[in-house]
C-alpha cells in the first residue's frame, strides 16, 4: 500500500467504462429511493392525510422491495444479471411514467391506492436493479475491490443523497415532483447503460 498504489487504482476504477457507467446509474437510480424517502412522509400526511397509519402504508410499500430481494438470486440464474436489471430498468422507466402521466391528470393527487400500488412496482423493480448494477461495476475491478468498492459506494451515495434531496425539496403539496423525478432519474440512468454497453443491452455476455 502506498500513494502510487492507491492513485494508479483509483484510476483504473474510473478508467473502467464498465465501472464507471455502472456507478453513474446507480447512482441515478438510488436518486429515486432517496427522493421517496425525502418526499414520502409529507405526501402520505399532508396529501392523503394518513397521519397515524403513515407507518402501515410506508411499511405496506417496502415490502414490494423485500420480495425483490428474496427473488432476485433465483432470477439472475436463470436470466442473467444485464438481461434482468436492463429489463428491470426499462420497465421502471415504463412505470414512472405512467405514474408521472396520471398524476399531472390528477392535479398532483390521484387516488392512494393508485399512488402507492405504483410506486410498489417501481421499487419491486428497483430490488433488481440497484444490486446488479452494483454487481457488474464490481466485477472487472477484482483486484482491487477494495477500492472500487469504496469508490462505488461515495459516487453512489452521494450522488443518490443530492439528487434526493432536490427531488425532496421541489415538493409543492402534490405527487407531481416525486413522480417526475423518478421518470427523468431513471432515464438518465438508461443513457448511462446504454453508453458503458456501447447501446447493446439485454446481452446475456459478462462484459462489454
Amino acid at each position: 500500500m502506498s500513494v502510487r498504489w492507491l492513485a494508479r487504482a483509483v484510476w483504473q476504477v474510473v478508467s473502467t467504462r464498465q465501472t464507471l457507467g455502472y456507478t453513474v446509474a446507480i447512482g441515478f437510480i438510488f436518486g429515486c429511493l432517496m427522493g421517496y424517502i425525502n418526499s414520502v412522509q409529507q405526501i402520505l400526511e399532508d396529501i392523503y392525510e394518513l397521519d397515524a397509519l403513515f407507518p402501515l402504508v410506508f411499511a405496506a410499500i417496502a415490502v414490494a422491495l423485500a420480495g425483490a430481494s428474496l427473488t432476485n438470486g433465483a432470477l439472475v440464474k436463470r436470466h442473467g444479471m444485464r438481461r434482468l436489471s436492463h429489463r428491470a430498468l426499462v420497465g421502471f422507466i415504463a412505470v414512472a411514467a405512467i405514474h408521472a402521466t396520471i398524476a399531472i391528470i390528477y392535479d398532483g393527487q390521484p387516488p392512494l391506492v393508485m399512488f402507492a400500488g405504483l410506486l410498489a412496482v417501481d421499487l419491486f423493480l428497483f430490488g433488481f436493479i440497484m444490486p446488479n448494477f452494483n454487481a457488474i461495476a464490481m466485477d472487472p475491478l477484482r483486484e482491487i475491490a477494495g477500492t472500487g468498492s469504496s469508490f462505488v459506494g461515495f459516487f453512489t451515495t452521494g450522488a443518490g443523497a443530492l439528487l434526493g434531496w432536490a427531488v425532496g425539496q421541489a415538493f409543492d403539496g402534490t405527487v407531481v415532483p416525486l413522480t417526475v423525478g423518478y421518470l427523468v432519474l431513471s432515464l438518465v440512468a438508461l443513457v448511462a447503460v446504454a453508453w458503458t454497453e456501447r447501446g447493446k443491452l439485454f446481452q446475456p455476455q459478462s462484459g462489454p
